[in-house]
């Protein structure tokens, strides 16, 4: 993925921002990568079928990058 699309651009005089959508569970992480039907998704978590998150431990997801440069650009 390229640099600027891993970034958050923010807009002066611009309040809120649109995110599609925080969880896709229908779209569920897998280890296999052939079979890891998250990567469709536009979720900020990975979902899990089978086990609970690490950095929250009792929700089955996982933050991804999208969701730490979202806490970061609220954080400003």
């Amino acid at each position: 993925m390229p640099a600027q699309q891993r970034q958050v651009h923010l807009v002066d005089d611009l309040d809120e921002h649109v995110v599609r959508r925080f969880a896709t569970y229908s779209l569920p992480y897998r280890e296999d990568p052939l079979r890891d039907v998250d990567r469709a998704s536009y979720g900020l978590v990975k979902v899990f079928e089978d086990r609970l998150g690490d950095t929250y431990p009792d929700p089955p997801w996982e933050p991804k990058a999208a969701f730490a440069a979202l806490a970061e650009a609220y954080h400003r």
